[in-house]
């Protein structure tokens, strides 16, 4: 367990780092403008885009979030004179993230911009990967209505600590995107940006379930088959001096016995972290969980600083396990007196 927590320092002060080596540039009265082009893969110009400006850190290295310069939209209008301006920008090293329809998000080579005079920025943009594959029940049936979503690889929906920070300070450059299975299980997710994905596929009925995916240049590629789990819903009530508690915050993590047995890795130490707050009633709910041990934990206060304190928290282990045909699984937490 010492390890794994060295570990996880670790890549915490690496997450932090990454941002703290290039410095954005300081916001003044000094600022300067970026003559855009766009154009499709064939060269023919693209008059409506979503352009986000990041900051370039060298080859090689994360491109950076630019704060207080979110994504913006130009229209036809905008390009009528051939380019379209993106202003407003101070002097510093810069790549353009592009998005348009029935094209992959495209980064731009990065250019310099200074305070003298505008600089010039052409993208071509390509279309990207389409990816297809098919979700399956754990009988091997295929599975109509279930989502299928491209995520960043080791990443569940939860609000991880680290892909927080991570997320904070750095421009990731690839597709977010989801589609539902058809009749036959069948899924496609078009105009997909190069780069390492997780395909994940959810359904009321099942556990999620998740396939690693590389995507290149190529314009198509089929994917392994997503097969669901069996699972069940955890749910409880969070309570104090037999009172419930309205909103506190309840985690699921790894089972502190797979950590001392040694064989969990950081990456699954990172991805079983979900997070819920309990509602008004102090009931709270986790989407269906494949079978397993994990650690479940409340917390009275939804403040992290607290929380890391663990004031008035509660903590066990628990195995979520099959019970005939019980979908839900009840844990309550009682969080000590204060």
């Amino acid at each position: 367990m010492r390890r794994t927590s060295l570990l996880l320092l670790g890549l915490l002060a690496a997450f932090s780092s990454l941002g703290a080596q290039t410095p954005p540039p300081l916001p003044g009265t000094t600022t300067s403008a970026v003559e855009l082009k766009v154009t499709d893969a064939e060269g023919k110009p693209v008059l409506a885009a979503r352009v986000t400006p990041v900051l370039f850190r060298g080859e090689g290295q994360s491109l950076g979030c630019l704060p207080g310069h979110a994504a913006r939209s130009f229209e036809a209008a905008d390009f009528a004179s051939g380019s379209a301006k993106l202003e407003g920008l101070p002097p510093g090293r810069y790549a353009l993230a592009v998005e348009a329809a029935g094209h992959a998000l495209t980064v731009s080579e990065s250019f310099t911009l200074s305070a003298e005079k505008p600089a010039r920025c052409q993208v071509r943009l390509r279309r990207g990967c389409t990816l297809e594959g098919r979700v399956l029940m754990p009988d091997g049936k295929p599975l109509a209505g279930a989502l299928v979503r491209s995520g960043l690889p080791d990443r569940l929906r939860n609000e991880n600590l680290f892909f927080q920070i991570f997320d904070q300070q750095n421009f990731t450059p690839q597709t977010f995107t989801s589609t539902q299975t058809g009749t036959d299980g069948s899924f496609r997710l078009e105009h997909i940006a190069p780069g390492e994905y997780d395909l994940v596929a959810e359904h009321e009925a099942f556990a999620a379930s998740k396939v690693r995916v590389k995507v290149g240049e190529k314009t198509s590629q089929k994917v392994a088959a997503l097969t669901m789990e069996n699972g069940r819903v955890l749910t409880g009530i969070v309570r104090q001096k037999g009172q419930a508690v309205p909103g506190a915050m309840v985690v699921l993590s790894v089972s502190p016995a797979k950590l001392k047995d040694g064989t969990t890795t950081v990456q699954e130490v990172i991805q079983v972290y979900l997070e819920v707050r309990a509602d008004e009633s102090g009931v709270f709910r986790f989407a269906r969980l494949p079978y397993g041990e994990y650690k479940l934990s409340a917390f009275a206060s939804a403040n992290p600083p607290e929380r890391m304190h663990q004031q008035s928290s509660s903590q066990r282990d628990i195995v979520v396990k099959a019970d005939g045909n019980a979908a839900e699984q009840v844990e309550d937490l009682e969080l000590p007196r204060k």
